[in-house]
């Protein structure tokens, strides 16, 4: 029996309070969350990757932590293992499952009160996202913009691990951490 790793949290902040100048939801007062590495979480189908069809398996078992909301790590498609550099904001990534399980999953979670957070990662993308590729290979590019780009390497990153790549198109660099 696999062993599901157990992340909780209470919403002592929530953004949309802040931005909008609204109350939080009543739901966020107190609420405690369960967080969720789906890829790490349960495994439906026994290839060796956690997936939503073994969220959704698990869903009473949350629910029985007496949580009211679980936050997904990003569960978008995205060639690295952790999901935080997006390729397709609108597919599930293929190893968690389908657009179709997504929604399964979000119902279900639904039906025994859990609310649902996912973590959309909005400030940074693949390089293989399609408004990178355009960033890249155009340089009026309406993209180009969104993303460093610099004729030299610009030096190390917050890391101190490289951050500069040579861009396969041109003599240029891109600024991008992993």
């Amino acid at each position: 029996m696999r062993r599901l790793p157990l992340t909780l949290f209470t919403l002592t902040f929530f953004p949309y309070a802040v931005r909008s100048q609204q109350p939080a939801p009543k739901w966020t007062k107190g609420a405690t969350c369960y967080e969720v590495f789906v890829r790490s979480f349960y495994d439906s189908n026994g290839d060796g990757v956690g997936d939503l069809n073994g969220l959704t398996a698990k869903l009473d078992y949350i629910k029985g932590l007496g949580v009211r909301c679980i936050w997904l790590m990003p569960v978008a498609e995205s060639p690295s293992y952790h999901g935080y550099d997006v390729s397709n904001y609108y597919k599930v990534e293929p190893a968690f499952g389908t657009n179709d399980d997504f929604k399964r999953m979000v119902t279900a979670a639904h039906q025994r009160g859990l609310k649902i957070i996912v973590d959309m990662v909005l400030n940074h993308s693949s390089d293989r996202h399609p408004y990178f590729q355009a960033a890249l290979h155009d340089t009026a590019s309406p993209y180009r913009s969104w993303n460093i780009i610099s004729p030299a390497e610009g030096g190390k990153g917050p890391w101190g691990a490289p951050a500069w790549h040579k861009s396969p198109v041109r003599d240029e660099y891109y600024y991008g951490i992993a």
